[in-house]
């Protein structure tokens, strides 16, 4: 803990120093800074970027209540306590109402002072673990929805904390049963191999997945693959690693990687000739699926199935495979879009035994897809979705919405209703949410000048003024207190 004192009396201020060095046996480390005036303090805040400030309130040039307001400015997050003697007992209560988190009376004593010091400790240990869960919360929506960086409640040495290293992979782990595995094991597992990783335990999809983070391009799996290998002989599992990125924005991408090489693995098991085939054909395959030119699908078949090097005599396992490979990049395809989540093995029909009977195998089912999955769309239902999901923002934004309640609300998959909000609004579920959160905000800050900051962010969903005040100044370009003081 960080904390700055500020008083114009030598004997307070290095009393209060020595006090807080030698006598009061934290179990915590803490540094010290000191200052005679609010202008050198307010400068040393700059830099020294305090977790507390105590200040005396009556000082020359610039008081104590000039100290908080600007120490605000400068730092939201800081917390500040008054010091004060019997006769100002009054400025310390008025204090009160510049969001100060307590006062200490002057000469001040060793227990009130460890008390108070205590009692930042533990709001700042709650907030750091809030903001842990919250930015767990953050890398899992930006795995499964890619929402933008900026939607995101990051703070500003997010990645520089938990992503020191240039390079990302994504590793996804699929348990085929009701049966989990601790996720601290699976997290030492990939410790072996990254320097670094976060993992998250996917339940409704039954996946572990983890973000890792390392130095060189270049990673050897081998230990992994091993220690996975060894698992399955108590779970029926299947894993999936995502190719390397130097971006923290490529996330989604990653985790699509990996979620497709699960799938492979699934399928094809240690086949790894039919998983390749899969890989490189997927785009061929979606770019087919979505033809809706009956004679530039048959030429683009056609295509296909010659670049794939077939000869009139291949063996019948080849082309069966390739039917399978085709159809689990179709499931990977839809089960992305949020149209489908089939679990069901892709069957062969019997008739496939030659080139031909493959094309026409092959055609046949994407036509039936098609007409199951992409019936001709209803403008005036997807507006009436639009404003079902609206609805429920509006009526529900005060409680912790996120985008799976909101899918669940409309009867729908979460990547639908994320894809919705991006095309036909033009911005992420959460920028809309925290735009709904900020307008209702404004309304209570203006119409309820008694309620404290820290309550108006909680009234409109947010676990934390810090949290609150954050984000709002993003979208308003200033705190919620300056806003109220402009609405006045």
């Amino acid at each position: 803990m960080k904390i700055l004192i500020v008083d114009d009396e030598h004997i307070i201020l290095n009393g209060i120093s020595l006090m807080i060095q030698k006598k009061l046996d934290l179990d915590f480390p803490v540094e010290t800074a000191i200052s005679t005036n609010v202008p050198d303090a307010l400068e040393i805040m700059r830099h020294f970027s305090p977790d507390l400030v105590l200040t005396d309130i009556r000082m020359p040039v610039m008081d104590g209540f000039d100290l908080i307001r600007s120490a605000k400015e400068i730092s939201p997050d800081c917390a500040v306590a008054i010091i004060t003697s019997h006769a100002d007992f009054s400025y310390a209560q008025y204090a009160i109402q510049y969001e100060a988190i307590g006062f200490l009376l002057k000469p001040v004593e060793t227990d009130a002072l460890k008390n108070l010091i205590l009692k930042v400790q533990k709001n700042l240990t709650m907030e750091a673990e809030k903001q842990y869960q919250e930015n767990l919360k953050s890398i899992r929506d930006i795995l499964l929805y890619d929402f933008p960086l900026t939607d995101l409640n990051l703070d500003s040495g997010f990645l520089s904390q938990y992503f020191p290293y240039e390079y990302f992979t994504v590793c996804i782990l699929y348990i085929e049963s009701d049966k989990n595995i601790s996720l601290s094991y699976f997290e030492s597992q990939l410790l072996m191999v990254y320097p670094k990783c976060f993992a998250l335990h996917f339940r409704q999809k039954h996946q572990y997945v983890a973000v890792c983070n390392h130095p060189l391009f270049r990673v050897n799996h081998t230990p992994l693959f091993h220690n996975l290998s060894v698992l399955q002989s108590d779970h029926k599992l299947y894993w999936g690693v995502s190719i390397v990125s130097n971006s923290f924005e490529e996330l989604h991408s990653l985790y699509l990687n990996a979620h497709k090489r699960l799938l492979y693995h699934k399928a094809f098991g240690n086949d790894t000739k039919a998983s390749e085939i899969s890989l490189c054909s997927y785009q061929d395959c979606i770019s087919l699926f979505m033809e809706q030119d009956a004679c530039l699908f048959d030429s683009k078949l056609d295509d296909y199935l010659k670049r794939l090097n077939l000869h009139p005599n291949c063996p019948v396992k080849l082309l069966r495979d390739i039917y399978q490979c085709f159809f689990v990049n179709i499931r990977i395809y839809l089960e992305t879009s949020g149209i489908s989540q089939e679990t069901a093995p892709i069957s062969v029909p019997d008739i496939v035994s030659d080139i031909s009977s493959l094309k026409l195998a092959i055609k046949e089912r994407i036509f039936a897809q098609r007409e199951l999955f992409f019936p001709s769309e209803n403008y005036n239902s997807t507006v009436q979705t639009l404003h079902r999901l609206l609805d429920f923002i509006d009526q529900n934004y005060m409680k912790d919405i996120s985008l799976e309640i909101l899918a669940e609300a409309v009867n729908m998959h979460p990547n639908y209703v994320c894809s919705l909000f991006s095309q036909k609004l033009g911005q992420s579920f959460l920028k809309c949410l925290h735009l709904t959160r900020i307008r209702k905000a404004k309304d209570l800050l203006v119409q309820n000048s008694s309620l404290s900051i820290e309550a108006v962010g909680l009234k409109v969903g947010y676990t934390s003024s810090n949290q609150f005040s954050r984000i709002f100044r993003k979208y308003e370009n200033c705190s919620p207190s300056d806003y109220r003081k402009l609405m006045e």
